[in-house]
């Protein structure tokens, strides 16, 4: 089947299961609004359709991307993801074939980034030398990385990336402020051990639902609710989930339990009343939650 070209928007925030790397720190936290960008991408050179077997990128949601490997060709084509060996089936406009990434990449335009071990992002190339490539995501932070962990893609995907960074762009204080936590709160004496049901930072900077799988004398390995590839974290970056109201004072930034989904997202806390905590996320919205449901972050 013929490759597809056609005109969207994403952004890759997405998370998820790729093939071993090291993990890449950000290298600067304050940067320029993306929605200057936006308006002409550079053309690049499309990507070839993938091979049975190979290692491929899939667009698996809108702006979300996952590393796997395709087991079985056709309209759509099947990929398998995940230390479980997640399928799913996908058009072939979705697909990125790793081996030969042959799709070039250009500055001011967007591509998908391998920012950690198991994940990929939407992200701008800012400057392209020496085969290293400097990017930015759409929180702002910056990583420098190797050719090979950065994939052209279509103009669909590029421009749907694009948009998303332009909306972002005007939360870029909460994002600094999100990512400055690092320690959620644990309860006086708790001691993690394998079984126990916790919130832990991912590799993408995101906080997720899992279990600990096993302990060593100084990482925590979890598995997560949503099935992502288990992770080796330190122990000031897992707490367990909370069972009782804990204790959260206005201005606090708190992680609340979702809804639906394994990701707990960052709120502040306006205010507190008898009815509950009244919390905002990022774009200013606004709901209630339980303070057993939330978790502050400090000692």
């Amino acid at each position: 089947m013929a490759w597809r070209f056609a005109v969207g928007f994403l952004l890759g925030w997405a998370f998820l299961p790729s093939m071993g790397c090291s993990h890449r720190e950000p290298s600067d936290q304050g940067v320029a609004s993306a929605s200057s960008t936006v308006s002409a991408p550079a053309p690049v050179q499309q990507p070839s359709r993938p091979s049975m077997g190979e290692n491929v990128l899939v667009e698996k949601e809108d702006g979300q991307f996952v590393q796997g490997r395709v087991v079985k060709d056709g309209d759509p084509i099947t990929v398998e993801y995940g230390g479980r060996k997640t399928k799913i089936r996908v058009s072939d406009d979705r697909v990125y074939g790793l081996g030969s990434r042959a799709a070039a990449v250009t500055i001011n335009d967007f591509a998908a980034c391998k920012t950690a071990p198991d994940t990929w992002v939407g992200c701008l190339i800012k400057q392209v030398a020496s085969g290293r490539v400097e990017v930015e995501d759409a929180q702002g932070k910056t990583y420098d990385l190797a050719e090979g962990d950065v994939v052209g893609l279509r103009e669909e995907t590029r421009r749907r990336i694009g948009q998303k960074h332009k909306e972002l762009s005007e939360h870029r204080d909460f994002f600094a402020a999100m990512n400055q936590q690092t320690r959620p709160y644990q309860p006086p004496g708790w001691e993690p051990k394998p079984g126990d049901e916790v919130v832990a930072r991912h590799e993408d900077g995101s906080w997720r639902g899992g279990r600990i799988r096993r302990i060593t004398p100084t990482n925590v390995h979890v598995s997560w609710d949503d099935k992502s590839p288990l992770s080796i974290r330190e122990a000031r970056e897992v707490t367990p989930k909370p069972k009782k109201p804990q204790d959260v004072q206005p201005g606090q930034m708190v992680l609340a339990r979702p809804r639906k989904g394994s990701v707990w997202e960052l709120y502040r806390v306006q205010s507190i009343d008898a009815k509950g905590v009244l919390i905002v996320d990022q774009d200013g919205r606004s709901r209630k939650a339980r303070k057993s449901e939330l978790i502050a972050f400090g000692s």
